[in-house]
């Protein structure tokens, strides 16, 4: 089980803000950091989806400083929900401006804002029914063996990620980590093996010298008596 967002009472709130700029692009302004895991285009995502506007007039861009407070870490299921979800708001009034008969033109400057937080209660919280995360993923992993080799045949993951917003990231992330797993797996077997070949001579003194000592028991017991 995964949990999406900061959680247990911490303030946990997402920020976007939506301008079509004098180049007659919508620029996507957000205080979270785009470093990999594809927010930006999470955020593009949000915004054609809830909108008829074609990517090519969409434009990420970096938050104005000083505008956005930073809204944390990044990372994909995180701001997926913290940071898309105050992303699509805006959209959908944006294209209902749109249907009133406005036209960019008429729009540009105009600040369209969305604001999200996933308010959750503190560990321990004296509430009915406490909320630790706003959402949950479920992942479970399988992985077959080789009989004879004891090497890895196959790994099967099955997630259970609600709504996949952009399903190629997430698929990258499910792999990317099943990757991590089996290296992580490997490297401690490997390193187990070296400390079980190492200690394997100093267990056979020990157990000798147990040996030699149970055996010496009657007669220390004898000549105490």
């Amino acid at each position: 089980m995964k949990n999406a967002g900061v959680g247990v009472g911490i303030p946990d709130t997402g920020r976007v803000k939506l301008v079509f700029e004098k180049d007659k692009k919508l620029h996507i302004y957000s205080g979270a950091s785009c470093i990999g895991q594809g927010l930006g285009t999470v955020l593009t995502q949000m915004v054609v989806t809830n909108t008829d506007l074609k990517m090519k007039i969409l434009f990420m861009s970096e938050a104005i400083p000083g505008s956005h407070r930073i809204p944390g870490t990044t990372s994909g299921s995180r701001q997926t929900l913290v940071t898309g979800k105050p992303a699509a708001e805006p959209a959908i009034r944006l294209w209902r401006t749109a249907n009133a008969g406005k036209t960019i033109d008429d729009v540009i400057g105009k600040i369209y804002y969305g604001e999200y937080l996933a308010k959750t209660d503190p560990l321990g919280a004296n509430v009915p029914n406490p909320v630790s995360h706003v959402a949950y993923g479920y992942a479970t992993q399988m992985c077959i063996l080789d009989k004879k080799t004891g090497k890895i045949e196959e790994m099967v993951a099955a997630h259970d990620v609600g709504k996949a917003v952009n399903p190629l990231s997430c698929e990258g992330q499910i792999e990317g980590r099943r990757s991590d797993v089996h290296r992580i797996c490997t490297e401690s077997i490997i390193r187990l093996m070296r400390i079980v070949n190492q200690l394997t001579s100093m267990d056979l003194l020990v157990c000798s010298a147990l040996m030699r000592f149970r055996k010496s028991m009657p007669s220390l017991l004898t000549n105490r008596d």
